[in-house]
């Protein structure tokens, strides 16, 4: 009996330490809200493109509130109440979307599943299919079909500890580039991880600035992270109050995904409750799971700029750039006249003489938002000077004629280098020079 139980354990203590995404949490209501769960219920949709038409399975690992995984104050008292919803309701209400619901909408849908469960050693630290769903059994918005999974503590103080996937097969989380999981306002458990949790979420073009409203990270360090910036002050909630933070945005910003990136603070494991909204308070919905990572190191970037003979063109050269990480680089190169190209040297040819400002970002393969470097520069066309080497004329062989190029002009610069081929072989420089011809001709 004894070597059962070690093995259990030592396989439960894999688990745990395997997973690469934090786990969500919900409290029962008896429990309180410095916890770090305000409300004791969130919500998890689901999002199938109608291109998809297989069906799906909704799997929840550590489902019971009890056992290895979970935490208790004295014996084991919680119960929760899992229940998906399809139909018309499960998206639609424009409340869904909100931090705090109506209580109407939570439950608004066609029940698709529903268990009520407290301590259930079956269920302990493994995965359950809670239920097998054709797309078509969701509510049709657009191009897509939406679920609502309601997680809801219904008596006790105990923290269920779980998590949550959509996968095409039974016995194992696989995904598909059709579907995904989303939440307005997601409760996590930070564990003790040298990681840190990044929490993705899109934001739209029109978003002038982000508000980042935390609940009980408890002194955690936070910062907003976009493709271009990292390290963006975020203030971090006490434990038990919200706290909200403003980080204007610049436009090159917008029509990305950013994160906001949390690591540990004076609790650990430590809960806690987020929601994301842009400038016209909109939330932003975010993106399950969040993973553990370490933050990626930008590329560097290192340009030249080359100009060709015919004053012109320009050659573009970033080749010298580097990532810190090893990571594979692209290079996307916008020239200020309306004309874009991609790659790590680039000959691009303008039609006017002026000065135009550029600028080349790079960005390497590792997936993270931060994972771009945007550098600005001004490329100035130069017009080309004009020759005047003076009139034609006629001259005896051996005879020194001189040339006078010193009227020649140049309308943006000035003239540096005067470059003579007197058509016989011969070369000279020099605003002013002296030639003779050895033989008769026209030269």
């Amino acid at each position: 009996m004894k070597t059962k139980i070690i093995a259990v354990l030592l396989f439960a203590a894999v688990l745990l330490m395997a997973r690469d995404n934090i786990l969500l949490v919900n409290y029962g209501p008896e429990q309180s809200i410095r916890e770090g769960d305000d409300d004791f219920y969130q919500l998890v949709f689901f999002r199938i493109e109608d291109t998809f038409t297989d069906s799906l399975y909704v799997r929840i690992f550590d489902m019971d509130c009890g056992g290895d995984v979970d935490l208790n104050f004295s014996s084991w008292n919680t119960t929760m109440r899992f229940e998906l919803f399809g139909g018309v309701g499960a998206f639609s209400p424009q409340s869904l979307q909100n931090a705090k619901p109506d209580p109407g909408d939570i439950t608004a849908g066609l029940s698709l599943a529903m268990k009520t469960i407290g301590e259930d050693k079956e269920l302990n630290n493994s995965w359950y299919n809670f239920a097998h769903i054709r797309p078509a059994d969701g509510e049709k918005i657009g191009n897509a079909y939406y679920f609502k999974l309601l997680v809801q503590g219904l008596s006790g103080n105990d923290a269920n500890i779980f998590d949550v996937r959509l996968s095409t097969v039974a016995s194992m989380n696989t995904t598909a580039a059709e579907f995904s999981m989303f939440s307005p306002s997601p409760t996590l458990r930070l564990g003790k991880d040298e990681n840190l949790a990044a929490i993705t979420f899109f934001v739209p073009k029109d978003a002038k600035s982000i508000n980042v409203n935390n609940f009980d990270l408890a002194g955690a360090s936070v910062q907003l992270v976009t493709p271009f910036r990292s390290n963006l002050p975020v203030n971090s909630s006490g434990q038990g109050e919200w706290v909200k933070s403003t980080t204007a945005l610049q436009p090159i910003e917008t029509g990305h995904p950013c994160a906001v990136v949390l690591g540990q603070g004076s609790e650990s494991p430590n809960d806690v409750s987020l929601h994301i909204a842009d400038d016209q308070d909109k939330t932003l919905l975010i993106d399950l799971p969040i993973y553990l990572k370490k933050l990626n190191r930008r590329p560097l970037i290192q340009t030249s700029l080359i100009a060709l003979s015919d004053c012109q063109s320009i050659v573009f050269d970033a080749k010298a750039s580097s990532d810190p990480d090893g990571d594979l680089l692209d290079f996307y190169w916008d020239f200020g006249d309306g004309s874009t190209a991609v790659g790590s040297r680039i000959v691009h040819r303008y039609n006017e003489q002026k000065t135009y400002q550029a600028r080349v970002i790079v960005s390497d393969n590792s997936g993270d938002v931060g994972n771009s470097t945007l550098q600005n520069f001004s490329v100035t066309v130069n017009k080309p000077p004009v020759a005047q080497a003076g009139k034609d004329m006629i001259t005896a062989p051996n005879t020194l004629v001189s040339f006078d190029g010193s009227r020649s002009s140049d309308e943006d610069g000035r003239i540096t280098v005067y470059a003579w081929d007197f058509g016989d072989g011969k070369t000279a420089s020099g605003a002013s020079v002296s030639h003779s011809y050895l033989n008769p001709g026209t030269f």
